[in-house]
């Protein structure tokens, strides 16, 4: 909220809602605790006038903005199922004549990793070696009906099982496409405690104005309190802005040019940002009227 010397207290709030959106109350409040103006004229004409003042400030403040997005499009699946294996009469290196070899792995699809989302396997059990030696009561297992691997001791052949081998999407399932988006915001209440400090000097021909803010900013469960007041607190050993102008044998004009005011209120900031310091020095020739504002002279104001 913008402040001035005429600021009492303000307050503005609003709900949002919406489809898919969270509910959320909005309060920004600021109250005036203290406000001073002084006027001066030193003896070479220049015309001062200070202005203090120190403000609180009640946010809500944006901690968390989350957006989900739902992105369903039917596809056909396709899936692989596959049990083999094979024995024959050993013909490896080693082996005697009458013993009988597995010409496979033994390798499982352990279907206790197969992936929840994606529904493939994330780990396959090796039983056995390509070569090895077939056990009798092995062998007396595997030649039962159906597709046998062996007994505990010995498990021989492939017993693979892929749900998900491939997708593919048909014309007429990409029409059924479908995107949800939903958005969460959440807020947490802020107080800010700030003071400003406006300094403008004016002779006869051109006025300079000196602003300084100076904030600190505290946030419901923020995690880095500590830090964010040290940094804020750090900020007193900052200079205020001070404005210079010369003095002039002729009577100070009081019409202080209306744009060196817009000029330094005009500053860039951060969106959704606090000011910790704020101190800035501009410049700008008076306007011969106040009733003057059209044609009022351009005003420069720099500040950090």
């Amino acid at each position: 909220m913008p402040i001035n010397h005429l600021t009492d207290w303000q307050t503005r709030s609003w709900l949002e809602f919406g489809d898919r959106f969270s509910d959320n109350f909005v309060f920004h409040g600021l109250v005036k605790i203290n406000s001073e103006i002084q006027e001066s004229l030193a003896k070479k004409n220049i015309f001062t006038i200070e202005q203090t003042g120190q403000y609180i400030q009640i946010h809500s403040i944006k901690k968390l903005r989350e957006v989900t997005v739902d992105r369903k499009q039917p596809q056909t699946m396709t899936g692989m199922e596959m049990q083999m294996s094979l024995v024959a009469a050993c013909l490896f290196p080693d082996s005697t004549s009458g013993d009988i070899c597995s010409y496979t792995p033994g390798l499982i699809t352990d279907r206790n990793s197969i992936d929840r989302d994606f529904l493939v396997p994330t780990q396959l059990l090796q039983t056995s070696e390509v070569g090895e030696i077939v056990k009798p009561e092995t062998l007396a297992v595997i030649m039962q009906p159906g597709f046998q691997m062996g007994t505990k001791d010995q498990q021989l052949g492939l017993d693979f099982y892929f749900p998900n081998a491939g997708t593919y999407t048909s014309d007429r399932q990409a029409e059924k496409l479908s995107i949800t988006r939903t958005e969460t915001i959440d807020y947490k209440p802020g107080l800010t405690f700030s003071r400003v400090r406006q300094i403008i000097k004016a002779n006869d021909r051109e006025a300079a104005l000196g602003l300084t803010i100076r904030g600190w900013t505290g946030i419901l469960d923020d995690k880095n309190t500590l830090l964010n007041s040290a940094v804020q607190f750090g900020t007193e050993l900052l200079p205020d802005a001070i404005p210079q102008i010369n003095g002039s044998t002729f009577q100070a004009n009081k019409n202080v040019n209306i744009n060196l005011f817009l000029a330094a209120r005009n500053a860039r900031l951060p969106a959704n940002s606090f000011t910790a310091y704020h101190a800035g020095i501009g410049k700008a020739a008076s306007s011969a009227s106040r009733h003057q504002k059209q044609s009022a002279p351009k005003a420069q104001f720099n500040s950090l």
